[in-house]
């Protein structure tokens, strides 16, 4: 049986317009729409208006690839999101889970 891994977050395309209106230099990463109470993403510190850029430095094109790079990962596998929050980028650190049944 094949187990994915999963970080609980809820994420939406970014629009140029929404990302102007947040700072961002180009459209480009997953907006989180919701992060999961019980869920990885959460318990790091991911909160809905996050943009997450990037994926163990690997750039994040749009909500559909970060979704494509989680889930080829297995669970227990530690990732570092670099995010974007109100004008600043940091890094945070994520286990992923195995997707709740």
């Amino acid at each position: 049986m094949v187990t994915r891994g999963w970080i609980g977050l809820q994420v939406r395309p970014i629009s140029p317009e929404i990302g102007a209106r947040i700072g961002l230099k180009e459209a480009r990463g997953a907006l989180v729409g919701e992060s999961q109470a019980n869920g990885p993403a959460a318990g790091a510190g991911i909160v809905a208006g996050d943009v997450i850029a990037s994926l163990d430095d690997q750039p994040v094109k749009d909500h559909r690839d970060l979704v494509k790079k989680i889930s080829r990962a297995a669970p227990g596998t530690t990732v570092e999101l670099g995010v974007f929050r109100k004008g600043e980028h940091k890094s945070v650190t994520v286990t992923l889970a195995e997707i709740p049944k």
